[in-house]
């Protein structure tokens, strides 16, 4: 088998705790570098995850002239994305990029624009797309177990005094919306379609410095869709759709999804029809093999750089929404 030489920029929280853990479960990718401007925290990481072979460096332009490099990983801090994205995809490496792509539209069309001149591969780091549950959600949609779909309603809620990098936001709360916010926008969207626009508020509303963002979104085919966004609170990721012919709930820290069905409702037992949606690996593996498996098919990726760039749209529009305390609209003009 075929493998990919990948350098993996940025060895902080997200590369230990997601990242590298995933890789050591996708024998498609080999790393063959790990660029931090640390050396003694990218040494840790070499040491920590048996990587005997993987160079060490500080200066990641010079190991992306390397011709042994097929593929990067940018896993450094959002400003950061799209400068190292254009010099990879100059000098012809695939690149996958966390999310969000960066802190402004014009980071992400430039990083577009050069991938699609140099003909690389290139993906957003969108791993909810790649759960069990979400997979399976998708597939009961398309086989009209809601019926039409009316109402999603998404939650996630994080308490970043436990995460073990520093996110610097300001009192706004964007910054935080922006990163991990990031993961409700793409669920709504790789579910329930194109937006047509957004109206957002902090919460608890006029607070001097808010705990979180609520917004809600309309889509072109009449659904409304509400997110719930906190920082600062015990950890929780789960949604509810609600459509004309049924009901489907996920818990993401469960392995299966509850659904009711129209017509299916008694009071002598439960109503409730428990899915299974197990997976024995992480997303993060299925992500990272699936960005492999682009690469040596030559093949679109479920999340390339172009979903991402849709995804910042509604972020900003969020942001804007809340600043200009109105609805936005997401149409092209």
């Amino acid at each position: 088998m075929r493998q990919i030489n990948a350098v993996i920029v940025g060895c902080g929280a997200v590369a230990e705790k997601f990242h590298l853990p995933a890789l050591s479960r996708v024998p498609e990718i080999q790393i063959s570098a790990l660029v931090d401007k640390s050396v003694t925290r990218a040494e840790r990481l070499r040491k920590l995850f048996g990587l005997r072979n993987a160079e060490v460096a500080t200066d990641t332009f010079s190991i992306l002239d390397k011709s042994a490099v097929d593929a990067v990983l940018i896993l450094t801090p959002t400003e950061t994305h799209a400068e190292i994205a254009v010099a990879a995809a100059r000098a012809r490496k695939h690149i996958f990029c966390e999310k969000p792509l960066g802190p402004a539209v014009e980071d992400a069309e430039r990083m577009i624009s050069e991938a699609k001149k140099a003909g690389v591969v290139n993906m957003v780091g969108c791993n909810l797309r790649f759960t069990s549950q979400v997979q399976t959600l998708k597939r009961l949609v398309s086989e009209d177990f809601l019926g039409q779909t009316w109402s999603l309603d998404c939650g996630y809620v994080l308490d970043y005094s436990t995460w073990p990098a520093v996110i610097a936001r300001d009192k706004s709360g964007f910054s935080p919306w922006l990163d991990a916010g990031h993961h409700l926008v793409d669920l709504a969207r790789y579910i329930m379609g194109s937006p047509k626009s957004i109206y957002a508020k902090n919460a608890p509303v006029d607070a001097e410095e808010p705990k979180g963002i609520v917004a809600s979104i309309l889509f072109s085919k009449g659904a409304i869709a509400s997110l719930h966004f906190s920082w600062s609170g015990p950890a929780y990721l789960g949604l509810r759709m609600i459509g004309t012919e049924g009901l489907l709930s996920v818990d993401f820290s469960s392995e299966s999804i509850l659904a009711l069905k129209k017509g299916l409702l008694s009071f002598k037992s439960s109503p409730w029809l428990v899915i299974k949606a197990k997976a024995p690996f992480s997303p993060f593996c299925y992500e990272l093999s699936h960005f492999a498996q682009s690469i040596l098919k030559n093949t679109k990726p479920l999340a390339p750089f172009t979903e991402g760039l849709e995804d910042l749209k509604v972020l900003l529009a969020a942001c804007e929404s809340i600043k200009n305390d109105d609805w936005i609209s997401l149409l092209c003009e």
